[in-house]
């Protein structure tokens, strides 16, 4: 009996084993099918053609491999697209900018809202304290609106218009400038006597930068040919829920209670205010704030 028990569950094993294996095998398969059959990308209204550029081609595979390879961390950040992505798409069609910026937020954070980095960068799209002031954001001992997804992705669009600008419409160098900060950017064009990005040599992050996002894209679009069957109900999203507008909170605790609203949730739907302080004073210039309750 007991040698039967070992032959099963070693049969048992070997089956899994057998299993992981061939769908580790299909899964690179087709990956590397995806980019076989791809020869150009259309990205912000442009057309890039891999080939037409020395190296190139290598770079972008590259990130797109690290990607695919990965694809526990591929799945989730796929899963969480429509919590963030309708709303990337309404805000950057209202700023008639390119729909392919909401990659850019993917590359950054991967679609976790509390991503930070060792450089103080926070939120979906990884502001940088001092950038996210100026572009509006209140970052303080008790609010990181870098981490109120609304709020950084209106602020996000408004620095990528910036630097759209200032690079004279050249979205490669727009979004490097975005990874690198514009001075440092200039300083490297003036330097090196080019503007032409593929002519660049950038540090390793920034040259990675553009191709990780251009792997993200190819990713997201082809998911199905990627073994990412994913039905409806495996999307994550939000629960209903109101917006509150209020001067001043004086305990999370009782506020979300009186809401029927565990603290969990009431953080989980408010992730820029800070739990550890557990007040939220009135604002200097007087106006109220939004915060979110589930229903």
């Amino acid at each position: 009996m007991k040698k039967l028990i070992i032959i099963l569950t070693l049969t048992f094993l070997f089956s899994c084993s057998s299993d992981k294996n061939t769908n580790n095998y299909s899964h690179l398969m087709s990956s590397t099918k995806v980019l076989r059959d791809i020869n150009e990308i259309e990205f912000m209204g442009e057309t890039l053609k891999i080939d037409d550029y020395t190296f190139f081609r290598e770079r972008l595979e590259r990130e797109f491999y690290i990607i695919t390879d990965n694809i526990t961390q591929f799945k989730l950040w796929v899963k969480r697209t429509w919590k963030y992505f309708p709303i990337y798409e309404e805000e950057l069609k209202k700023a008639w900018l390119p729909d392919d910026l909401k990659y850019l937020s993917v590359a950054e954070s991967f679609l976790l809202n509390d991503a930070y980095s060792n450089a103080w960068a926070s939120g979906l799209w990884q502001f940088m304290p001092s950038t996210a002031r100026q572009y509006g954001l209140i970052v303080n001992e008790y609010v990181d609106e870098r981490n109120n997804y609304l709020l950084a992705t209106n602020s996000a669009i408004k620095y990528l218009e910036y630097l759209w600008n200032i690079f004279d419409w050249d979205f490669k160098l727009a979004i490097s400038a975005y990874n690198k900060w514009e001075n440092a950017l200039k300083r490297t064009i003036e330097r090196q006597g080019t503007s032409n990005y593929f002519e660049l040599l950038l540090n390793s992050e920034t040259r990675r930068f553009l191709p990780r996002i251009l792997a993200i894209k190819i990713a997201y679009e082809n998911k199905e040919k990627l073994w990412l069957n994913l039905e409806k109900s495996d999307y994550y999203s939000f629960p209903d829920y109101d917006i509150i507008e209020v001067d001043s909170i004086d305990n999370f605790y009782e506020f979300a209670r009186n809401y029927n609203n565990s603290i969990y949730e009431f953080i989980e739907l408010n992730p820029w205010l800070n739990l550890n302080k557990n007040i939220l004073p009135p604002r200097s210039d007087g106006n109220m704030r939004k915060v979110k309750v589930k229903k």
